[in-house]
């Protein structure tokens, strides 16, 4: 089964200009976390936690908890 692209998340790097190098560095993980989970991978909840507050949003505008 093929992993689900997080579209989401993808824009709003583009949109805050942010390189999956650079906002793993504010999140404290590593650039190849972010490119994991912008490509379907889905982060722990501290790492989702601080995804969206560095992009300044909720964790339900940038993941689909399921």
């Amino acid at each position: 089964m093929k992993k689900k692209k997080n579209e989401k998340l993808k824009q709003a790097l583009k949109q805050n200009k942010l390189s999956y190098d650079r906002l793993g560095r504010i999140v404290g993980v590593t650039g190849q976390s972010i490119y994991n989970a912008v490509n379907g991978t889905m982060p722990h909840e501290n790492t989702r936690k601080a995804i969206a507050k560095a992009l300044d949003c909720s964790v339900e505008d940038i993941f689909e908890i399921n």
